[in-house]
């Protein structure tokens, strides 16, 4: 290259940048191109990103930066003499009934025990005279330990909290499509490093709000909400359960990294394990490497001969694709003039509903009114009422003996298939067969699922052995609590809206738990909290 053409080389990239900077200037002044947060363009995977930011207008509060369209973010006050307590997890989380919990741990303070939190007219709607608690709700739907993991480490560090709660476990595998999801839209190799200085510019997301609100963004570059629904299926259809367990050490990773966090803070630290449904089919089943197709045709000729055999209406229960699934949105529905708020549903109403003990006893389940529901509702629920009544329809017991046989012909062949074992565990319970095996079958094909989208004992027990390494953190085996009080142990669709969220009921006794394992485990926090805050002369005032 010459002097004359390297200066004008220079000359051009000065004046181009030049350009460059008036256009900003300029889309500056017109309020224009607002350069979005990192974590919108990497849906919350970025530990760079920040999640929380200070507020400007209130010195000591904080504010939320997730960036979602459908979820408010979620504005933290300053910290005071009150008991902080912050929850993180997933949807799960994202619908605890966070001012029931903060009413129920205000009330414990005065003294009231259960019964008497029962017979408290305003326990459940208003604030009490004195509020020693604060409770903080950071769950977002759709996120799994990863990046919960994001959002707990800087908390921790921001917002000072006096009890963290973690109840993480069903969203392994739904994070992981987004993530796979931000993977396909991403630019790779040297257009990485120009790509992300682009999105600093004005200019660049000028052009990105523009072509998006015509809906011409190209895929490479649109931005999708890191909750949107997808077809999960297709992501993980090969999956096999070799496969699976990398999610689960990663979850158990990230979990045992969270505790890690809280114990070298000093933070106590509840950590839960997930309730989940155990009569909502596994989502995805394959075969195990090096099982031939001839086993794999034997299988299937066995187990389609079982299933022809079984009663018509037990096919709402084994739905084939995410879209015939029954989700938790599907209670509630938008429809003009009618409350979307839970109401009284008498366990009378629902034939053959099992009575429930201990904690659940007696407690209504609170769904939304069938003025909400979506139209599958209603005939999941008609299925669910001949089951629960062990009807046979149509079919002679003899022929459900028969399918009995053939599917444990099925399994003899391929004895891991998760699908198989949640039919099989149907079977005998329809033939009225010994419980206790019918809750193992349950319990094996959720474990075995190669892309599960709840909980199981497999993800569960590897939150129990976390929480044995770190003396300091305190189990609340949630999972456990509500399965001693349904028969059989099995929580089912009396309790749960859909594979992984519970019903408000539930959902409320959910509370009750934890706030009895937060006081069973620091009976004085009140008092601790009061003098480590000392310098908040009263509870809502400013350090």
């Amino acid at each position: 290259m010459t002097p004359k053409h390297a200066l004008d080389l220079c000359l051009g990239l000065l004046l181009s940048a030049l350009i460059l900077a008036g256009i900003e200037f300029s889309l500056a002044g017109l309020g224009a191109g607002e350069v979005v947060d990192t974590n919108n363009w990497s849906r919350g995977f970025d530990p760079t990103a920040r999640y929380l930011v200070p507020l400007e207008e209130s010195p000591g509060a904080w504010q939320t930066r997730f960036k979602h369209k459908t979820y408010p973010e979620v504005t933290i006050p300053a910290k005071s003499a009150k008991v902080r307590v912050i929850t993180f997890g997933g949807s799960n989380v994202h619908g605890f009934p966070t001012r029931y919990l903060k009413n129920l741990l205000n009330r414990k303070a005065r003294g009231l025990n259960r019964e008497e939190l029962e017979a408290d007219s305003i326990a459940k709607d208003d604030d009490p005279p004195e509020e020693l608690f604060e409770v903080i709700n950071l769950g977002r739907p759709g996120y799994g330990s990863e990046r919960v993991k994001f959002i707990f480490e800087q908390a921790l560090r921001e917002l000072e909290p006096d009890v963290v709660i973690l109840y993480t476990g069903h969203n392994e595998f739904v994070e992981r499509g987004f993530q796979l999801d931000l993977e396909v839209a991403s630019v790779g190799g040297w257009a990485q490093g120009p790509l992300a200085l682009a999105r600093e510019t004005r200019l660049f997301n000028s052009l990105a709000q523009h072509f998006a609100a015509r809906n011409q963004v190209p895929s490479s570059t649109r931005q999708a909400e890191p909750e949107a629904w997808d077809n999960e299926y297709s992501k993980f259809i090969h999956i096999t359960y070799a496969e699976t367990q990398a999610y689960f050490q990663a979850l158990q990773a990230n979990v045992a990294a969270m505790c890690e966090m809280a114990t070298q803070r000093g933070v106590p630290m509840i950590l839960s394990t997930v309730v989940y449904n155990r009569l909502s089919v596994p989502h995805s089943s394959t075969f195990s490497a090096g099982v031939s197709q001839e086993d794999i045709a034997h299988f299937e000729s066995k187990r389609m001969a079982a299933l022809d055999a079984l009663p018509r209406y037990l096919q709402q229960l084994l739905p084939l694709g995410e879209e015939k699934r029954l989700h938790g949105l599907d209670f509630e529905v938008r429809r003009p003039d009618r409350s979307r708020e839970p109401v009284t549903f008498p366990l009378e109403d629902f034939d053959g509903w099992r009575a429930a003990t201990g904690l659940l006893a007696n407690r209504d389940p609170r769904m939304r009114p069938e003025e909400c529901w979506s139209e599958s509702v209603k005939p999941f629920y008609a299925a669910l009422q001949l089951f629960q009544q062990r009807a046979l329809g149509n079919k002679p017991r003899g022929a459900i003996v028969q399918a009995e046989k053939d599917m444990h012909g099925a399994l003899a062949i391929i004895p891991d298939h998760p699908r198989a074992l949640f039919e099989l565990a149907l079977i005998e319970s329809l033939l009225e067969r010994d419980p206790k095996r019918i809750r193992e079958l349950f319990e094996r094909a959720a474990a075995l699922d190669r892309a599960p989208r709840k909980g199981s004992e497999a993800t569960n027990d590897l939150v129990r052995e976390v929480a044995a390494e770190f003396p300091s953190i305190t189990l609340l085996d949630m999972d456990r609590a509500l399965q001693a009080c349904v028969p059989n142990g099995l929580i089912g669709w009396e309790w749960m809206a859909d594979h992984c969220h519970p019903l408000r009921g539930a959902r409320d006794a959910m509370m009750e738990l934890l706030c009895e394992t937060l006081y069973a485990s620091w009976p004085d926090i009140v008092e601790v909290t009061r003098k480590t805050n000392s310098q908040a002369a009263l509870p809502g005032e400013q350090r």
